[in-house]
């Protein structure tokens, strides 16, 4: 930074620089306004005629920037000449003033304003009034905003984790659960409130408040059975044995194409027998049970079965595909090249997220409801003496139960599946 006192000769329109001045224009100008503009409302008038005045500026050439916005519109022959901070003012304190103040112009200034007063007044009232309005429109919308966003949140907080993050959101049902937000310049919040209703239904009403102004939202809203977006998931490796084992995924309902749209996720990696293991295999015929969405003997189970896809895997970071007993590491080239009916897999930067909780509940109450293996269960029963099993007509076992009718499909060689939902209790 430099002080310099400057040196210009005017021009003959001068006096629209000094309204430009009394605007403030000048001095909002960034970064050197404020300067110029006490400069050239302090700068004095030689005998010459020439203005000069004292000026602060760090540009180089010096007041590179004031020039091409001011005054090279207003002064020509301009020069400079440093000098130290203030020593250029008492130079040249002893000359008269640049700007000579007119009494005249004042009192034109006053009369105007007494002249427009009355009708400006009716005016200004007039706008106090749309002003108003326009505020309460304004925190209205907000409002109803920040009702909005309870809902959202109230959604997120439903598929995921209650506030906290013990309990899973599914069972999250406040009172008045609030928030305080920002919205624009004003300071607002929103409270919500979930509660039950029939049929499985959850109520949400969110209520948004910004400055007095109060805009309420409901949304009743099902939550779907907690399945998980891939089919087969193991937290560390999966395991595909060679024929017979097979292996096939399909939707869990005839037409939904979209569930799942990964069949297979591991943790540290998926291992392949052999090249020859069985999975998602089109040529290979097997009639699949009713899925968990609706209960065996549904008209559903009539429509046509659909084609099992090449099989999609989804792999945490450094997890691996191998083949073989040795553990060979292979890609997905070298699988499909070796007939395994796999699409691709997806590589994940970040670690897996952990899994979703399980409502047991959901499919044990389908599980008790699924009489299609009572057949199954008798024979079973009666092969192995045991009363209990051989009376049972659901499909909600206790483990041993589970244990011995498992035992006696290997032990027979039976090829007819469970069907439907069954349900085994842990050990």
């Amino acid at each position: 930074m430099a002080d310099y006192l400057v040196k210009a000769r005017p021009k003959k329109a001068l006096k629209n620089l000094k309204v430009w001045l009394d605007s403030g224009d000048i001095a909002r100008m960034r970064p050197f306004g404020e300067a110029l503009d006490y400069s050239l409302k302090n700068a004095r008038v030689d005998t010459d005629g020439w203005a000069v005045w004292e000026e602060n500026d760090y540009c180089s050439p010096p007041l590179a920037m004031e020039r091409e916005a001011v005054l090279d519109t207003y002064f020509t022959d301009l020069s400079v000449e440093k000098v130290a901070k203030g020593k250029g003012w008492e130079q040249i304190d002893h000359l008269p003033r640049l700007w000579k103040d007119s009494g005249m112009a004042l009192l034109v200034v006053l009369v105007l304003l007494f002249v427009v007063a009355g009708s400006s007044a009716s005016f200004i009232w007039f706008m106090n009034q749309q002003q108003t309005r326009a505020g309460v429109r304004y925190r209205s919308a907000a409002a109803l905003s920040l009702a909005e966003a309870g809902v959202h949140e109230a959604l997120s907080i439903l598929e995921g984790v209650a506030p906290g993050g013990v309990s899973p959101g599914r069972t999250w049902r406040p009172a008045a659960y609030s928030r305080t937000l920002a919205v624009g310049t004003l300071e607002g919040r929103y409270s919500v409130s979930l509660a039950d209703e029939a049929g499985g239904a959850i109520l949400i009403t969110s209520a948004g408040e910004v400055g007095g102004v109060t805009r309420r939202l409901r949304a009743q809203v099902y939550l779907a059975s907690p399945a998980l977006l891939a089919a087969l998931h193991g937290a560390s490796v999966v395991h595909l044995e060679r024929p017979p084992a097979a292996l096939v995924i399909l939707p869990y309902g005839t037409g939904i194409g979209d569930r799942p749209w990964i069949h297979i996720a591991a943790g540290r990696g998926i291992q392949f027998a052999s090249t020859n293991v069985s999975l998602n295999n089109p040529a290979l015929p097997f009639e699949p049970s009713p899925g968990p969405a609706y209960a065996p003997g549904n008209a559903r189970n009539s429509l046509a079965v659909p084609r099992p896809e090449a099989v999609r895997l989804w792999l945490n970071r450094d997890a691996e595909l191998t083949l073989g007993r040795d553990r060979l590491r292979v890609d997905v080239h070298q699988l499909q090249a070796a007939g395994v009916y796999v699409q691709g897999a997806v590589l994940r930067a970040e670690a897996f997220a952990e899994l979703l909780e399980v409502d047991r509940t959901y499919y044990q109450r389908l599980a008790s409801r699924n009489t299609a293996n009572a057949g199954l269960n008798e024979t079973a029963g009666k092969y192995l003496g045991d009363a209990d099993l051989a009376g049972k007509r659901d499909s909600f076992y206790t483990w041993r139960e589970f244990e011995r009718l498992t035992t006696y499909l290997s032990g027979e060689g039976l090829s007819g599946p469970l069907r439907g939902v069954a349900h085994s209790a842990v050990a």
